[in-house]
């Protein structure tokens, strides 16, 4: 009986031993270990490395061009500068938004066969190209002269007139003035295409026709092919009364033998405006416009033009820059 007495009386002291929340209350009860976990280490991410940038790449429209064809020269990824040299000529590159580019100018009478290009940036780099010319097909025209208008035509007005319209295609403004193709300076039929071979008065051929003829009434309305600064607005000894506009970069239009002119030198004109009127002045036999469109002073064929907007894309909203303002 007192076994069985001590084993309840320890049975009672045991549950009264213990903590209310369950923990025994053993001053040499263990603590439970302590799991120690490792700290978390972010993994850095890798540096990815900047890649170079690529090296400049030359590119020409055509490699194979008739005589007469606008080529537009670019070197991609670069902001530099430099200089295009094309059959003697030098043709400045316009820069910026990682593109140099220039056009270049093919005359009517460029030989047939292979001609050298050569870029220089102005960090020193330099490419080259083959530009091949092929043949044009040009017709023969026989043109003939009355005494008077004959005799307009002579070695001291051909210098004169060529003095003075070096002077003016001379003239390079660094900006672009024009945007989109050209339009027709007038709504009319031509009389003569670009390049054709002339012989005056059963002569022989002695030039190329470097523009297009439009025949019209006297007075009809010339409008300016695209934007740009009027350059010269004065009569010549064979082009008669004569507009030159200057669309920047090189690129100019020729409005001649009009019987009247509308726009003074310096003069901003927009594509569209009146720059004059359909005449007869000059080396002419009958009222026409004659239409140049040069490159460098380079003439060459107006219709390239017209029909697609020649050098890279004007961007969306583009406003041709207006020197002067």
């Amino acid at each position: 009986m007192r076994i069985a007495a001590f084993g309840a009386g320890l049975a009672l002291l045991l549950a009264g031993c213990s903590s209310g929340d369950g923990g025994s209350l053993f001053l040499d009860q263990q603590p439970e270990a302590t799991v120690a976990t490792a700290p978390v280490v972010e993994a850095t991410p890798a540096v990815s490395e900047t890649p170079a940038p690529s090296p400049p790449e030359l590119h020409v429209n055509s490699a194979l061009a008739a005589p007469g064809s606008s080529l537009v020269v670019t070197v991609r990824n670069t902001d530099l500068g430099g200089m295009v040299h094309f059959n003697e000529r030098q043709y400045p590159l316009a820069h910026g938004d990682g593109l140099a580019w220039a056009v270049v100018g093919l005359g009517p009478d460029l030989p047939l066969g292979g001609h050298s290009l050569q870029v220089d940036l102005e960090d020193g780099n330099s490419f080259s190209s083959t530009i091949e010319a092929g043949d044009a097909g040009y017709l023969v025209e026989n043109i003939t002269l009355s005494g008077e208008t004959s005799s307009l035509l002579t070695p001291d007005n051909a210098a004169l007139e060529a003095q003075k319209v070096s002077e003016a295609y001379a003239v390079y403004t660094p900006e672009r003035l024009w945007a989109g193709p050209f339009m027709l300076p007038i709504d009319t039929y031509i009389t003569a295409g670009y390049g054709e071979a002339r012989s005056y008065n059963g002569g022989p051929i002695s030039s190329h026709h470097k523009g297009i003829d439009f025949g019209a009434l006297e007075g009809t309305d010339v409008a300016a092919a695209n934007s740009g600064r009027v350059i010269m607005a004065y009569p010549l000894p064979l082009s008669g009364n004569s507009v030159i506009i200057d669309h920047g970069l090189g690129v100019m239009t020729l409005y001649a033998h009009l019987v009247r002119i509308d726009v003074e030198e310096g003069q901003l004109v927009h594509k569209g405006d009146i720059v004059g009127g359909v005449g007869t002045t000059g080396i002419s036999t009958g009222n026409h416009l004659h239409w140049g469109l040069l490159v460098h002073g380079v003439p060459v064929n107006p219709h390239q033009w017209i029909w697609t907007e020649v050098g890279p894309a004007s961007p969306p909203g583009f406003e041709p820059a207006r020197p002067g303002r």
